[in-house]
């Protein structure tokens, strides 16, 4: 098994590093089903530009939050650890080894959000150009 890195979302204050489980459709307390690991898409296999548009898809398309105020609460978390699996909406599921970096999401999800609607509505960005944009976003590690 080889050490990757990785990029999720979460709610500021609910990030458990090493001890943090992910659930599919509802928190396991809430009936949710336990899915062994982190939700999660991999920064090393997918790349960090597809990576962040897979993400900015799962939350803007499976959560529905498409304005970047509704991850005002929220934070981008980076963490290297090991892919064990896949979940429930083909995401990567990890375990965490070291988390590198709990960043303010609203900022960056701004700026994605700003690159999406260049690219997919108003058609100033290739679909390459959009992807490149998405490379240069500081996730700051």
């Amino acid at each position: 098994m080889q050490k990757e890195r990785f990029i999720r979302i979460d709610w500021k204050g609910e990030w458990k590093g090493e001890e943090h489980k992910s659930s599919a459709v509802l928190p396991e307390d809430e009936g949710g089903i336990a899915e062994g690991g982190i939700s999660c898409y991999s920064i090393d296999r997918w790349g960090k530009a597809d990576a962040i548009e897979r993400l900015r898809w799962y939350f803007a398309n499976i959560v529905m939050d498409t304005n970047p105020e509704d991850y005002s609460s929220r934070q981008i978390t980076i963490f290297d650890g090991y892919k064990v699996g896949e979940g429930s909406e083909y995401e990567d599921i990890a375990r965490c080894e070291i988390t590198l970096a709990e960043i303010e999401a609203k900022p960056i999800m701004e700026q994605i959000f700003d690159l999406y609607d260049r690219y997919y509505i108003d058609e100033e960005l290739t679909k390459d150009e959009y992807f490149a944009e998405l490379e240069k976003i500081d996730l700051e590690v």
